[in-house]
């Protein structure tokens, strides 16, 4: 196990979810979905732009 309690656990699923301005889990998967489909679309962006790494 990783030797964390459930209440470090869910601070931080608090702490995350006020950083991300959501309000309940179904939110916060929503958004970290779109950030997934965000980040896997920028390096297309990039290299549609002449922008390679």
């Amino acid at each position: 196990m990783l030797g964390i309690t459930e209440r470090t656990i869910k601070a931080h699923h608090a702490q995350l979810m006020q950083k991300m301005g959501v309000q309940s889990a179904v939110q916060l998967g929503r958004a970290v979905e779109w950030l997934g489909e965000f980040f896997q679309a920028a390096p297309a962006l990039d290299m549609a732009q002449g922008q390679s790494k």
